[in-house]
């Protein structure tokens, strides 16, 4: 299934590249004849297709002032396989053609279409020692698909070699990448840089802020669930979550810090149920790996609860939504360019706690519960700006997660009266929605889409977590603890301390 949905992605961005065509790039590498001309002399010629295939852009580049034999006379595209002579077919202006060439506009014949695409024409610089020729290079189609190496790379190479004639600044971005001092290794590092690997931080920020919203509020409900207390309370915490991502050929790897802070009321109606409301407020952030520029997400959520229980079930239900507020930087190393951007978005989640305390000798109490979750961040369209042509124009998107989780929460009182208290907890989460998705972009030069690939955080993951609480008066309860959640691409970890208060 998910090699079929990799191949229908990449099917369908070649052909929406191919609708929004702009024009075909082609090169010429350009050098000496051969024995006995001796220069030393070096040109890069390009030739730009439009959609008609009734003009043609040429430019062309060369070092025969510094480099050649003898002074420039003369530059044309001449119709003949390689090591063949041939006749003229289009002449270079001004006359001689110092470098750079161009743009210069050709009106190439129907008849020479053939000839272009089979390599059957060729760029030429003449000089007065070699009038036949100094330097010259076969002119074929330059394309990035080649230096590909991973489906993320591969689809945006699709929509880069369909994109030449778009735009003046995209033109110089496609060419630069083909001068003859640029190696395939670099090439395939500038489909990295420019394949939105970052994209998926600000969505995945988002969900992971409201799990941590949820379970807060899980942990609150396992502090009052079961008192049969009446009237309003309410409690406040405070925390940092930290940890990494790991990086694989579709999404880049990065640290991650959220400072957060959560705070409501409750209603206890007796027999041990509680209803109430809580805000809470996070700024995530993810610094990428390889200097490839950061994202910073602020999620402020409302979120409703509901729990209550007894000596043999507790039960815990939260359903939250939040805004999003999110920055990120890009950086574009093989280019020198940053490409910035601004979105906003929405988040929902909902989750159900069921746990069974079994009382153990020495008044400890081992409870093994189930979870079920969900999240969905809906993030709004936006474009970059700062890296001009290649700056990114990023469709909506969504990021999802669900997830199952069995585990145990072994408690122990501590000191007299057990006023005081350690939980001990131990789940395996699975995730029943897992994140792979795509994000659709095309460059602000281009009109060709192109998806970048979203992996999944990790399809299993272990949870582990401690809490120490205490009660500190009849009305009052405080506690703190860890909680981590390590999976397959994502290592989470989160230390909170609550306090909570009965009126």
């Amino acid at each position: 299934m998910r090699k079929s949905r990799l191949l229908l992605s990449t099917a369908l961005a070649v052909m929406a590249a191919t609708s929004a065509h702009a024009g075909t790039l082609y090169i010429s590498n350009m050098q000496y004849e051969g024995a006995p001309n001796p220069s030393q002399a070096r040109g890069t010629g390009f030739l730009i297709l439009d959609d008609a295939q009734a003009n043609a852009t040429v430019y062309a580049t060369h070092d025969i002032a510094t480099r050649g034999t003898s002074p420039l006379t003369l530059g044309h595209i001449h119709r003949a396989p390689a090591g063949v002579n041939g006749p003229v077919i289009f002449g270079f202006t001004p006359v001689p053609p110092v470098s750079p060439v161009g743009p210069l506009v050709w009106a190439i014949p129907q008849a020479e279409l053939a000839n272009l695409n089979n390599a059957g024409l060729y760029m030429q610089f003449h000089t007065q020692l070699n009038p036949a020729g100094e330097i010259r290079g076969q002119i074929v189609r330059a394309a990035f698909a080649p230096a590909a190496t991973t489906d993320t790379q591969m689809l945006v190479a699709n929509a880069l070699d369909v994109s030449a004639g778009r735009n003046t600044d995209l033109d110089q971005v496609l060419m630069g990448r083909f001068a003859s001092t640029v190696t395939t290794a670099a090439r395939t590092q500038s489909l990295d840089d420019l394949s939105g690997r970052t994209l998926y931080a600000a969505g995945r920020q988002a969900v992971e802020s409201m799990q941590g919203f949820q379970d807060s509020l899980f942990e609150h409900a396992e502090d009052v669930a079961g008192k049969d207390t009446e009237g309003f309370g309410g409690f406040v915490g405070g925390g940092m979550v930290f940890g990494t991502r790991e990086t694989d050929s579709a999404t880049a790897g990065a640290k991650i810090s959220r400072p957060y802070v959560i705070a409501g009321f409750d209603y206890g109606m007796g027999s041990g149920a509680n209803v109430g409301l809580s805000v809470g407020y996070a700024d995530g952030k993810d610094e990428f790996r390889n200097a490839l520029g950061e994202t910073n997400v602020k999620t402020t959520a409302v979120q409703a609860h509901v729990s209550g229980g007894n000596e043999s079930v507790v039960f815990a239900a939260a359903v939250g939504y939040g805004w999003v507020d999110a920055d990120s930087t890009r950086a574009i190393t093989s280019l020198a360019r940053t490409a910035t951007g601004a979105q906003d978005g929405k988040v929902l989640s909902a989750g159900v706690k069921l746990s069974v305390p079994l009382k153990l000798d020495g008044d400890s109490t081992i409870a093994p519960y189930g979870l079920i979750d969900y999240q969905v961040a809906k993030m709004d369209a936006y474009t970059e700006t700062g890296a001009n042509s290649v700056s990114l124009m990023v469709g909506e998107h969504k990021e999802k997660s669900a997830a199952a989780e069995l585990g145990a929460a072994f408690e122990v009182p501590m000191g007299a009266g057990g006023d005081t208290h350690i939980r001990l907890l131990a789940g395996y989460r699975y995730l029943l929605e897992d994140g792979k998705d795509t994000i659709e972009s095309r460059f602000v030069g281009s009109a060709a889409t192109f998806n970048t690939l979203v992996r999944s955080p990790g399809i299993n993951g272990v949870r582990v977590g401690a809490n120490l609480g205490a009660k500190v008066s009849d009305n009052m309860f405080i506690s703190a603890g860890y909680n981590g959640t390590i999976s397959g691409r994502t290592k989470l970890h989160a230390l909170e301390a609550r306090l909570t208060l009965k009126m």
